[in-house]
């Protein structure tokens, strides 16, 4: 083409209205993300908490900046558990929270952990609350934990709490 000396005019249009309509069934480019703490928070939401804790702790060991990036986005159950007085007095007294779904995440943990908390539930749900003491599959505790988790979650992303205030926990710096 940049040899030819003489090119009509009409040429040039043609070619470059087929050109504009090809193009138009070419998809668009789209945007990746290559990961970073966020996406990896997502990721581990999405497995099982042993699974996720067992990926978390190599990381870890394996690239300590990354590690500290995902923390920022991704709560466990341990978390919950762990949190500040006034963090924790903001989740367990809301009203979302069913207190059989909690009866049945607690099974297995410390009672007196399980007592701090039911001692900041609401007068009402510190009656219903029955710790659950025969045997129950694995699966359905954890389930109940993520179920708590997500709860947790939606709270974050509707801005009613931040997440630096649940994963602060009790070692959260505090100033008198």
């Amino acid at each position: 083409l940049g040899n030819l000396a003489e090119i009509p005019l009409e040429v040039v249009v043609n070619v470059a209205k087929d050109l504009e309509k090809k193009a138009a069934h070419i998809p668009q480019s789209k945007e990746f993300s290559r990961g970073g703490g966020k996406r990896m928070a997502d990721i581990l939401n999405k497995m099982n908490e042993e699974e996720a804790a067992e990926y978390l702790s190599q990381v870890q060991n394996s690239d300590p900046d990354l590690y500290s990036d995902i923390k920022k986005y991704y709560l466990t159950f341990s978390d919950l558990l762990d949190m500040n007085e006034d963090t924790a007095s903001e989740f367990w007294t809301n009203p979302d929270i069913d207190i059989d779904i909690f009866s049945l995440s607690v099974k297995g943990i410390d009672e007196e952990k399980v007592k701090s908390i039911v001692d900041i539930m609401p007068k009402k749900k510190q009656a219903m609350y029955q710790p659950i003491e025969k045997p129950m599959p694995k699966k359905e505790v954890m389930n109940s934990r993520r179920k708590l988790v997500e709860l947790a979650q939606t709270i974050i992303n509707s801005g009613d709490m931040n997440i630096e205030d649940i994963i602060g926990g009790e070692g959260q710096e505090m100033i008198e």
